[in-house]
């Protein structure tokens, strides 16, 4: 039905308004005071119009449970897509999902793709809420990282990083601390600092599943380039079980390949 919603927002909401007329002549026929039935045609008009307009944000909170649940991205770009391609040009509520679009593409391992689809937004327009400019620079340096450009890792990290020190209301800045950490993690391997890299993934809360393998990716290619050959492949079999969909799941049976064929 959701994608009814979104595929359809007009139709819907030409029958939501049926849907009202309905109820006031039904209510009319049955003598309800005028104040019950103005009281009963909002709210049915009211709650319809919030649940067609929510459309998209259900179908999206639904694909981003399966990315980090299942380590699955290919819900979310299915559905990113999806809703681009109802929504009109100028709906403010596409740079949201153009977001989601680029961070499902990151999941699948085009990093290059995620950063031509954030290069698009202009996220520093005037009105554009911080934590999303935090988050948007995250994964601006999340993509960079992936391709291993430190320059372009580093300088999107700074801008998240900034704009995180600087949100006033404490509960939302300290939900966003997790991913300064994560990307100075990202940026210390990158530098080859191995160790510190090591040290930060030890602070990394990990809330779900590809939480979890994706800081275990880290930590094995750590391990790796610090000769910890053992450790490095037991958290890189866990990657390759685990990760699904997720394109470090491929890579981790990759390495785990070039280790046992170094280790003959």
């Amino acid at each position: 039905m959701d994608r009814f919603f979104v595929k359809k927002s007009v139709l819907s909401r030409a029958l939501m308004l049926a849907l009202v007329a309905l109820c006031a002549f039904v209510l009319t026929v049955l003598n309800v005071s005028i104040g019950v039935t103005v009281a009963v045609c909002f709210f049915v008009a009211f709650s319809g119009y919030a649940v067609i307009m929510t459309a998209p944000v259900r179908l999206l909170v639904g694909a981003e449970k399966i990315f980090d649940g299942e380590c699955d991205p290919t819900h979310l770009l299915k559905e990113s897509e999806f809703i681009l391609g109802c929504l009109n040009e100028k709906n403010p509520n596409r740079l949201l999902v153009k977001v989601d679009q680029a961070v499902a593409c990151i999941g699948t391992g085009d990093a290059e793709r995620a950063i031509a689809i954030l290069k698009e937004l202009d996220v520093e327009k005037k009105g554009t809420n911080d934590v999303v400019r935090a988050i948007y620079y995250n994964d601006l340096s999340c993509a960079y990282a992936v391709l291993g450009d430190l320059k372009g890792a580093e300088e999107n990290y700074e801008k998240s990083k900034g704009i995180i020190e600087g949100i006033k209301n404490r509960k939302q800045r300290e939900s966003l601390e997790p991913f300064v950490l994560w990307m100075l993690a990202e940026i210390e391997y990158i530098r080859g600092n191995y160790e510190n890299t090591l040290s930060l993934c030890e602070r990394i809360p990990t809330k779900n599943a590809r939480d979890n393998v994706e800081r275990s990716f880290l930590c094995a290619r750590a391990q790796l380039s610090l000769g910890k050959i053992a450790a490095a492949r037991i958290m890189l079999e866990h990657v390759s079980v685990a990760g699904n969909k997720l394109w470090i799941a491929e890579k981790a049976k990759a390495m785990i390949s070039d280790i046992d064929r170094s280790c003959k």
